[in-house]
């Protein structure tokens, strides 16, 4: 036999394979580089979502600004004041607002107080607008032809702001809303300011309609982060804004 053929065989070095231990720290680091990867995942979708519904409340609260004022500021507006007065053209309500309210001669703003909690108080305003005067009722449409009296009635409907009008079906006008707050601002000395404001259940039951200047609407919307099923959270901090009656003031 030759010496060759004696010859056993040399490992290489180099040629190993891994051991069981090697194993076991290569698959915890990708645990943990995996894990990392998940928190920062959900942490940029949350990140995401809050910013989402950031910016849908500041569309919203803008949305509920731009039409409160406009619809608040025309109560009482008529086209004509140089030929018509204010009684000739706010005559009686043909019919009953949709939160059972009826329009006096002469009125132009009116409103119920309701529960603390959702959905809160009701209001309703009317003015007369004409085609292109660019006035526009609670649904944002002006008057398509001749002079239009708009009766205009917003409120709180399935946690949606509604605006109904002229004695048709309310539309909802902005979504995750709470409730509505209203408190008027009421010229009880007679010097054309307000002096004080009170809720539209004391307002109806001291005949002070007539008395109002201006309107502090409290809008509260839904916290939609941590609103879950049926259990509804209202937002802490809530929207407020006064607006001047535009025929008063």
């Amino acid at each position: 036999m030759s010496d060759r053929s004696k010859r056993q065989p040399q490992h290489r070095p180099g040629l190993r394979g891994f051991t069981l231990v090697e194993f076991m720290v290569a698959i915890a680091i990708s645990l943990f580089i995996t894990a990392g990867m998940s928190t920062l995942f959900l942490y940029l979708r949350q990140t995401f979502n809050a910013q989402n519904n950031l910016g849908q409340l500041q569309d919203s609260q803008r949305l509920v600004a731009t039409m409160i004022s406009n619809t608040v500021e025309n109560a009482g507006y008529f086209v004509d004041p140089v030929n018509t007065t204010l009684l000739t053209e706010m005559v009686p309500g043909a019919f009953a607002n949709p939160d059972g309210t009826t329009f006096a001669q002469g009125q132009f703003v009116l409103g119920t107080t309701g529960p603390t909690g959702n959905p809160g108080d009701t209001l309703d305003v009317r003015f007369e607008t004409t085609v292109g005067d660019g006035i526009l009722n609670c649904q944002g449409a002006g008057a398509s032809t001749g002079t239009t009296l708009w009766y205009n009635s917003l409120a709180v409907s399935n946690y949606q702001l509604t605006c109904a009008l002229n004695n048709t079906p309310a539309v909802p006008l902005v979504d995750n809303v709470y409730n509505m707050k209203i408190l008027y601002g009421v010229d009880v000395g007679g010097n054309g300011n307000p002096d004080t404001y009170l809720d539209a259940k004391t307002i109806s039951g001291a005949s002070l309609w007539g008395s109002v200047r201006t309107a502090r609407v409290t809008i509260t919307f839904v916290d939609t982060v941590n609103s879950t099923g049926s259990k509804i959270v209202a937002l802490p901090l809530p929207w407020v804004q006064t607006v001047k009656l535009m025929n008063v003031l």
